[in-house]
């Protein structure tokens, strides 16, 4: 909320907070405000929810194709296939078959879901789906600018930095360990902005800063974004 005075009188109103321009309305909201609610509504179905969901129900439909051979099971036995696929000895671990190889070069080239296996191995053609899921937006959910949010993304990177190394799932490995840095990089950096949040707190509630040298933490967290490319130079 926002006070505004006239009068010498403070009345209030409500404003977007991307852009004050835009008059929420108080108390009731204003037409205009009611309507972008609706449309952002509908947007959050149809893109972090929906994009998935579609994905998903292609791949599933495709699976009989997209499967390594071990999993390709019978209908009867689909709660097994579904944790092999997942959680099983054959997601996390690749096996050489020359013929299996090639038949998968050929379907990440040819196949009309290409834009979703080509990076990965086939025993994890799904990844992509986790991948976009783990970059919904599901951190604003949290609040924006709160500690909250920050220990959240902490939480969700320390749990990425886990699927990533137990699937080792691209299928280039030099792509998987540049994931694997790049996560480590974004870890470092929302720890860092975990500690500075957790610092301007206590310097509001009148409390002395934890941070004797913010020039040195500032240093530390330029190390962090160009170590990561350096280990992938190197």
């Amino acid at each position: 909320y926002v006070a505004v005075y006239a009068d010498e009188e403070p009345t209030f109103e409500r404003y977007l907070a991307l852009d004050l321009s835009v008059s929420c309305g108080y108390p009731s909201a204003t037409a205009y405000y009611r309507a972008m609610t609706f449309y952002a509504s509908l947007m959050v179905i149809v893109y972090p929810i929906g994009i998935p969901a579609l994905y998903i129900v292609l791949l599933f439909k495709a699976r009989k194709e997209l499967a390594i051979p071990e999993l390709q099971l019978s209908e009867a036995a689909r709660s097994k296939s579904f944790m092999k696929t997942f959680f099983g000895y054959h997601a996390r671990t690749s096996k050489e078959h020359t013929e299996a190889d090639a038949r998968w070069e050929k379907l990440r080239e040819e196949h009309y879901l290409n834009f979703l296996i080509q990076p990965y191995e086939q025993r994890v053609y799904w990844f992509e789906v986790m991948r976009r899921l783990f970059l919904s937006g599901v951190l604003i959910l949290f609040g924006a600018g709160t500690v909250t949010q920050v220990v959240a993304a902490c939480g969700i990177c320390l749990f990425t930095i886990k699927t990533f190394l137990y699937y080792a799932a691209f299928d280039d490995p030099d792509d998987d360990f540049i994931a694997e840095v790049a996560q480590y990089q974004l870890f470092g950096i929302l720890w860092i902005g975990l500690l500075l949040r957790f610092n301007n707190l206590i310097i509001e509630e009148g409390g002395g800063s934890l941070i004797p040298d913010e020039r040195a933490l500032g240093l530390f967290l330029t190390f962090i974004v160009f170590v990561g490319p350096g280990l992938v130079v190197l």
